[in-house]
């Protein structure tokens, strides 16, 4: 990328086009601020572990709230991993704690109680891309739109990412 942020597979196996996308940025420095500033506009969205599991120590909470903002300005999703905070920190884990929404937030483990699965939880405008949109279970309502594919051991779905404006 022109000098700027590449990323590589972590692990043998992982085919480079599969991270080719995806710019990992240094965690609460000034710098990332501004490539993310940047580039907003482009980006399919914002991924932050909020308090890293590697770093429990560092929680830049004004560095998080000004990536809401430029997110929020660009209209680009901004996600929260919960996987280490949600439920442990604060009920409404890392975000509730920094005083900050996210758009979509990434669950496991705890809400598991030891059973392997985890959640998402997020806005509606971008859950409907998930399920499709809202329906009433029952009667003869149908998604209004088509829903992702998500392939797994024993299930299958399609998917459709869908930009769109929140409500």
């Amino acid at each position: 990328m022109n000098g700027g942020p590449t990323t590589l597979p972590i692990a043998p196996g992982v085919a480079p086009n599969l991270v080719s996308e995806v710019v990992v940025l240094e965690y609460g420095t000034p710098q990332s601020l501004e490539w993310i500033r940047q580039h907003a506009a482009e980006l399919a969205a914002v991924l932050v572990e909020a308090v890293q599991s590697r770093h429990p120590d560092l929680q830049p909470a004004e560095f998080l709230r000004e990536v809401r903002r430029i997110t929020q300005a660009a209209e680009t999703p901004l996600i929260f991993d919960e996987v280490i905070t949600g439920f442990r920190c604060h009920p409404g884990g890392a975000q509730a704690r920094f005083g900050i929404e996210a758009d979509l937030a990434t669950y496991g483990k705890i809400v598991g109680g030891g059973m392997p699965f985890g959640f998402l939880a997020g806005k509606a405008w971008l859950m409907d891309a998930f399920d499709g949109g809202f329906w009433q279970y029952g009667d003869d309502s149908v998604p209004p739109a088509v829903s992702p594919f998500l392939p797994g051991r024993s299930c299958g779905t399609r998917w459709r990412w869908r930009r769109r404006r929140p409500c």
